[in-house]
């Protein structure tokens, strides 16, 4: 009776502790919003997955590959036009607690994001006038018809680091929703009428973007008073932040992306298809690491360090998120799709680690990033930069599209490396065991 009454009591004291974590998360703001996120983030990157499978599908290799190697493209010229502003608007209103100066910031951002996209939208239209000259695979009609919408990638940046800063996970969870959805509804319709081809593709998204943007960002209702004022103190403001974060994401980001151009040069764009279509499905890999990062970039700027349990908690759902990739990519790669798919596979298995490495990394860099280490954080990205050129252009030139899966995995590894190293040494390390040992 005592041992049934024992086990009776255990079983009571295990059901009140979960009770209590799921209170503790109920009432907790940074796991609330992490969930949110995290589920939008699961939507939108399935969503994202299934309309590039779909689109693997029906367009087949040589047409999807076409539409690979345009957007590879125009997301290689986005990293360009940034200038640092938007990293800029994520600290200041990080930094800001006034409600009212926020709107007024909001409104001076969305105007330089008009302005640095009216010249992105500038440059790529000369661009496609040349760029058939360096590659076998003609895009650049295509580039000529489609760079209005130029803004589709710079704005998922623009608005991932604008919420973050003013700490609406909600707001950009649903900025995301609404994208996918309305980008649902547009292919749904383009696939009824038979028109599945890169031209009316790139006006889905452009079209699916702007109005999940508009939606968004108007209602936080920015104010376009004292115009003057507030440009004079981002551009003064940026000149001290995030034009240092600006060359060093132009030297990482630049040279990261650098494979997605090579590809094409060194061997075709029906490569570069299988290559984004990997990239696709190792992307889910990030949701929770990147959720955390945006629940918390704000409360990093008056933290000393970052949380053991989180660190922990991050771990375990990368790895949960490595197997899920793994097993979903062999059934969809190698069993679901058409011959011709299945070296999307391999490629992925080499990104799922390089993946994860960039998961592990994505708190220790927001927490540099927003403690003011701008100046550190661009020193290593000069570093990867310098990787990522040499890795990338000899290993694709001999490997092919596994060299540039291969270039990733050792890019990010290094980066993990610098950046955890740099956080063991500026964290306040005894206030960190100190709390760890009061819980």
């Amino acid at each position: 009776m005592l041992e049934k009454n024992g086990r009776v009591s255990t079983v009571l004291i295990s059901f009140a502790d979960v009770c209590e974590k799921i209170n503790q998360i109920k009432y907790n703001r940074i796991a609330r919003q992490t969930g949110v996120y995290s589920i939008m983030q699961v939507f939108s990157l399935g969503m994202g997955f299934l309309i590039n499978v779909f689109l693997a599908k029906e367009m087949g290799v040589d047409q999807f590959g076409i539409y690979s190697f345009a957007v590879a493209v125009m997301s290689f010229v986005g990293i360009f036009f940034e200038f640092g502003f938007f990293s800029t608007a994520a600290k200041i209103l990080a930094d800001n607690q006034n409600p009212v100066e926020e709107r007024h910031w909001l409104g001076i951002f969305f105007l330089f994001f008009l302005v640095i996209n009216v010249g992105m939208v500038s440059f790529v239209f000369l661009l496609s006038f040349g760029i058939d000259y360096l590659f076998t695979d003609k895009i650049g009609s295509l580039l000529t018809s489609v760079c209005i919408f130029s803004y589709v990638y710079t704005l998922p940046s623009f608005m991932e680091l604008v919420l973050k800063g003013n700490n609406r996970i909600y707001a950009l969870s649903g900025f995301n929703f609404l994208q996918r959805v309305f980008s649902l509804f547009i292919l749904a319709g383009l696939w009824f009428w038979g028109d599945l081809e890169p031209f009316y593709i790139f006006y889905m998204m452009g079209i699916s973007y702007l109005i999940a943007f508009l939606s968004i960002y108007f209602s936080m209702k920015p104010k376009f008073t004292s115009v003057s004022s507030y440009v004079r103190r981002y551009i003064s403001y940026n000149a001290e932040y995030g034009w240092q974060l600006y060359w060093g994401r132009i030297a990482d980001v630049g040279a990261y992306n650098l494979d997605k151009i090579l590809i094409p040069y060194f061997i075709d764009a029906r490569t570069v298809g299988l290559y984004t279509l990997a990239y696709s499905f190792a992307a889910p890999i990030l949701t929770i690491p990147n959720a955390l990062v945006a629940s918390t970039f704000r409360a990093f700027a008056e933290k000393a360090f970052i949380p053991q349990n989180i660190m922990r908690n991050n771990v375990c759902m990368i790895i949960f998120s490595c197997l899920s990739v793994g097993l979903v990519g062999y059934v969809v790669l190698v069993c679901y799709l058409p011959q011709g798919y299945e070296q999307s596979f391999y490629y992925l298995l080499i990104l799922i680690l390089a993946f994860a490495v960039q998961g592990g990394y994505g708190l220790y860099n927001a927490w540099l990033a927003v403690r003011g280490h701008v100046i550190l954080l661009r020193n290593f990205s000069w570093r990867i930069a310098t990787v990522d050129v040499f890795a990338n252009f000899f290993l694709i030139m001999w490997m092919g599209g596994y060299g540039g899966c291969i270039a990733a995995l050792m890019e990010k590894s290094y980066y993990y490396y610098l950046v955890r190293g740099a956080y063991r040494k500026l964290c306040d390390v005894s206030e960190m065991y100190s709390e760890e040992g009061i819980r």
